[in-house]
């Protein structure tokens, strides 16, 4: 953790994070953040950023971003739909296989494969009605 960091410094920092071969992220909301936003892998600003530190990072698509939208009409880009398919077809899957088998992983017994899957329905709709009362309580 660094703190009282002058702007050359969080640039130096975030490029001697990359030269030892880490992926760097980089947060910042003022001007002083600069020039650490452009030598990082991924800048990343707010919408109530200075402006010069907005710029400074990296821009996500307006469509990418979630909307005010119900999220079965607002979706994901395909790589990360497909991705997150797949990996978690192989979370769940792989302690049914030999592979899974041969690292000591056991099947999750059925009860508790639907307790798992009625959590994650409750999950996405206990968010999807705090979103919508969210953006209905705020003017837009």
């Amino acid at each position: 953790m660094f703190s009282e960091v002058d702007p050359g410094q969080k640039e130096r920092i975030v490029a001697a994070l990359r030269a030892a071969g880490h992926v760097v992220a980089y947060l910042g909301d003022g001007i002083n953040d600069a020039p650490a936003l452009r030598a990082a892998d991924v800048g990343l600003s707010v919408d109530s950023a200075a402006d010069v530190a907005r710029e400074a990072a990296d821009r996500v698509d307006e469509a990418s971003v979630r909307t005010r939208a119900p999220f079965w009409r607002s979706r994901p880009g395909t790589g990360v739909l497909v991705s997150t398919v797949v990996i978690a077809g192989v979370a769940v899957g792989l302690p049914y296989t030999a592979p899974g088998r041969l690292f000591g992983f056991a099947p999750m017994p059925l009860e508790l494969l639907a307790a798992v899957l009625a959590i994650t329905c409750a999950y996405i709709v206990a968010t999807e009605v705090a979103k919508q009362w969210f953006f209905r309580s705020r003017p837009s």
